[in-house]
């Protein structure tokens, strides 16, 4: 027998309900049904997952090695049953919003608040743009916050977007880094250093290799990375330089300054569904979400470049 998610299942309810009894009862088992399906998981596994006295049921240590593993397998099987089963959305649930790129979801959330207060926001990170479009199409997804290189993304029919801002993408490397005080850093500059890259967004990782190449600087992917603070952390360490926001970075021993020329931008778009209700307030977040924005541009030091129309 191969262990699978119900197995998994029957291990987490017998953990948590403590006894084989209230067990069955939770997943409307025979209890004699319930205690064979047991033997047979112990059988797989080689030992005991439970001990058994007047008290109830205790995990023994293999018991609680299996379990820890299992309690993180169902939550992540949940999560991705979750993802790809949301629904129609209803009029009194909050607004699916899913992300490929975190970077404007502050300014959203703000155009919300300011005009559907009556409305939540709920979502997650997707790197994707393929399956962001595809969930939309699906009516997974309300809307989705996607990026590109490109100045225009794939509108797939029912699907309206809008550009929102655009901005260069800039390069983070070690403060003592040969070119840490240079006003800009050119590609070729970096020939040699291995790139440290946000992981799922293929596009940019294509398009700096071409740039590169074209160059005459190869790219060297070291890692990709989805967390910027690790991200920030491996180049701080002198681990690599990392493609960047145009801000200033938050931690220490790291300097950001823009790549020569400009030569990557990126684009920030808002897609959304035409025949849900939040198509009825979708452009007035989309012009809310650009002033946003630009107060935070023009009123934060943090930002190494203003929007001038790129």
């Amino acid at each position: 027998m191969e262990l699978g998610i119900r197995h998994l299942r029957v291990l987490r309810s017998i953990e948590q309900n403590g006894s084989l009894t209230r067990a069955a009862a939770e997943l409307r088992l025979p209890q004699a049904s319930l205690s064979h399906q047991l033997r047979r998981i112990e059988s797989t596994v080689g030992g005991s997952i439970f001990e058994r006295d007047h008290l109830g049921v205790r995990a023994t240590p293999l018991g609680q090695a299996l379990l820890g593993r299992a309690r993180a397998v169902v939550t992540a099987f949940d999560e991705l049953d979750r993802e790809f089963h949301r629904g129609p959305a209803r009029a009194d649930q909050p607004f699916r919003i899913d992300w490929q790129s975190a970077d404007l979801l502050g300014v959203l959330a703000d155009a919300l608040r300011d005009i559907a207060p009556t409305k939540q926001l709920t979502g997650r990170a997707d790197p994707w743009q393929s399956r962001l479009l595809t969930k939309l199409v699906e009516d997974d997804v309300d809307a989705a916050l996607l990026c590109d290189l490109s100045p225009q993304i794939p509108r797939p029919d029912g699907i309206a977007s809008a550009a929102l801002i655009a901005e260069p993408v800039f390069v983070a490397v070690r403060s003592s880094h040969p070119f840490a005080d240079a006003d800009e850093i050119r590609l070729a500059d970096l020939v040699g250093e291995p790139w440290i890259l946000p992981a799922g967004l293929d596009f940019l990782g294509s398009r700096l290799r071409e740039l590169c190449e074209r160059d005459g600087a190869p790219l060297r992917v070291w890692v990709d990375v989805d967390a910027a603070d690790v991200r920030a952390d491996l180049v701080a360490g002198g681990h690599g330089v990392s493609p960047s926001r145009p801000v200033r970075p938050s931690r220490p021993g790291i300097v950001v300054k823009p790549l020569a020329g400009n030569p990557l931008v990126l684009r920030h778009f808002l897609a959304w569904r035409t025949d849900g209700e939040f198509a009825v307030a979708a452009q007035r977040i989309c012009a809310a979400m650009v002033d946003g924005y630009r107060r935070r541009v023009a009123a934060d030091d943090g930002f190494l470049w203003r929007a001038d129309g790129l």
